[in-house]
């Protein structure tokens, strides 16, 4: 049982670095005018590979957790985030409506 508790708690922890990091993406790419496969490739760079290197050092010696679980926690919900936080203030900063 305490394995288990461990695991979810670095998951979790992985899980809200990633919608921090997205958030963080997100804000920059709409404030510079980022557009296209570059703003995805922020979002990859910053959300995806920053924070699994990150937090490598919680779940290296974790013998329940692998790297595919760590990837997997909670991205969808930060590509999300990203994307709602890129198309606003991308629209709201840089549209001439």
């Amino acid at each position: 049982m305490a394995q288990i508790d461990e695991s979810e708690k670095i998951l979790d922890t992985v899980f809200w670095h990633r919608q921090i990091a997205a958030v963080v993406a997100g804000i920059l790419c709409g404030i510079a005018p980022i557009h296209g496969v570059l703003g995805f490739l922020m979002f990859g760079l910053i959300a995806v590979l920053g924070v699994m290197q990150l937090d490598k050092g919680l779940y290296a010696n974790h013998i329940t957790i692998t790297s595919a679980d760590v990837l997997k926690e909670g991205l969808s919900n930060a590509l999300g985030v990203f994307l709602a936080l890129w198309v606003l203030l991308y629209t709201q900063l840089h549209s001439d409506l």
